[in-house]
């Protein structure tokens, strides 16, 4: 929102644990209904999507559509 370029890696790190880059490998969208799963649990994620958790998803991806357009229009 900024514009400051500190913020980039780690919106990158937000978006790559959401697909899977986290401590046990679990995607956590669901392609099918368009959510997020609730947690993180030792076993994979918690199935349950609450609102929080897909909001917190479609936050990430907005901030990183903002930064996508900034850069082309750079």
């Amino acid at each position: 929102m900024t514009g400051d370029e500190r913020w980039d890696a780690p919106l990158f790190q937000s978006i790559a644990w959401f697909l899977g880059d986290n401590d046990t490998g679990s995607v956590m969208y669901d392609s099918e209904t368009c959510g997020c799963y609730d947690g993180l649990t030792v076993d994979g994620p918690n199935l349950n999507q609450g609102a929080e958790s897909t909001l917190a998803l479609v936050s990430t991806l907005q901030h990183a559509r903002t930064l996508a357009s900034r850069r082309t229009q750079a």
